[in-house]
């Protein structure tokens, strides 16, 4: 069995993208914007800096393991009056896949998105994306037929000869993606300035359908990832807010919906300044469907946001990895750049 162990993780790896290659994903969705929508680059004022952590299977004997980091510098117009143009980001990330991490993902992507007031409540988002993914197969700790030696056995001295596989690959991909919101002001003075929002997107990844084979002698496009997300932004009181919110994803045959909500509590230092210092509890609860339930708790101060999610796997594969499916970790760090309030917002973002 483990002198055909590597072969066989290898060829599997393979096929599995010959046929429903998938990207990795986030639960957080919106605490890792770039990696959900470009146009997300344009949507605040603020620069941010923002770390995503996600570990999946880990009870399984080939766990995924997903980090990121994003940065976003928005793009303004100090004149008379300080306008908002868009908005400029950068991202980083890993996907680590198999027992060890063999199959190994690198990729970083620059992005630019432009901000389209349309009148003084609605606003469009658009941003293009691009970048360079590297894929490595690491099989320095699998055995290989060609290492065993008839006289004593398998011998990690010996070189294993792979001739059909690339251990390595780099290839290019594209991104694009539109966004809109619509605010509504409030004039009552104990209220927010903004009491509710409405916000949608739509993205499409991997544009130029990139040849990721790891065989030499094969071919296989990546799929496009097509994205539709958006949600309701919802303060009921100076302390409470409601925030709905869904997402579908396409790849391929593959589909996934996840709906749910966050719900946020407010510690309000001065209730009677327009513009107090607080400090945001939530809790969210998703459901993708025929998957998985997940289970989020957050926190922000003043410029600092963190989440941790649970996704409790209700499918039959909870069986197999002891009841473990995944959690994840964000964290943003915001600096705020111009004297107003923010544009759009969600939790955590």
């Amino acid at each position: 069995m483990k002198t055909f162990l590597g072969i066989f993780l290898v060829l599997f790896f393979s096929m599995s993208l010959l046929g429903n290659a998938q990207n990795p994903y986030f639960s957080q969705y919106y605490a890792s914007p770039l990696y959900l929508n470009p146009a997300l680059v344009a949507a605040n004022r603020e620069i941010s800096f923002g770390v995503n952590y996600r570990s999946q299977w880990n009870s399984d004997n080939a766990p995924y393991q997903t980090g990121q980091f994003s940065f976003i510098y928005p793009i303004l117009n100090k004149g008379a009056l300080m306008k908002h143009l868009g908005g400029a980001g950068l991202s980083v990330f890993q996907d680590l896949a198999g027992e060890g991490g063999i199959f190994k993902t690198y990729g970083i992507k620059l992005t630019g998105g432009y901000r389209l007031p349309i009148n003084k409540n609605h606003t469009m988002l658009m941003g293009l994306q691009g970048g360079i993914i590297h894929r490595k197969l690491d099989y320095s700790d699998l055995r290989w037929g060609s290492q065993y030696d008839p006289q004593i056995g398998f011998d990690p001295r010996i070189n294993p000869t792979v001739g059909s596989i690339n251990e390595q690959i780099i290839f290019p991909v594209f991104d694009a993606g539109l966004f809109w919101y619509h605010t509504l002001a409030t004039t009552n003075y104990y209220m927010p300035s903004r009491s509710w929002s409405v916000f949608g997107g739509f993205s499409a990844s991997n544009m130029n359908r990139p040849d990721e084979s790891v065989l030499k002698d094969g071919r296989s496009r990546l799929p496009i990832l097509y994205k539709v997300h958006g949600g309701l932004d919802y303060r009921a009181s100076r302390s409470f807010k409601f925030s709905p919110t869904f997402l579908l994803m396409q790849q391929n045959d593959n589909r996934q919906y996840n709906l749910g909500s966050y719900l946020t509590y407010s510690f309000i230092s001065d209730p009677f300044s327009q513009q107090p210092k607080t400090i945001d509890l939530q809790a969210g609860v998703w459901y993708r469907i025929e998957d998985s339930f997940i289970f989020l708790l957050g926190g922000s101060r003043n410029n600092i946001s963190f989440g941790f999610s649970y996704d409790m796997n209700i499918t039959s594969m909870r069986y197999n990895n002891l009841g473990a499916a995944a959690y994840e970790i964000s964290l943003t760090y915001r600096i705020k750049k111009g004297e107003e309030s923010r544009n759009f917002s969600t939790p955590l973002m």
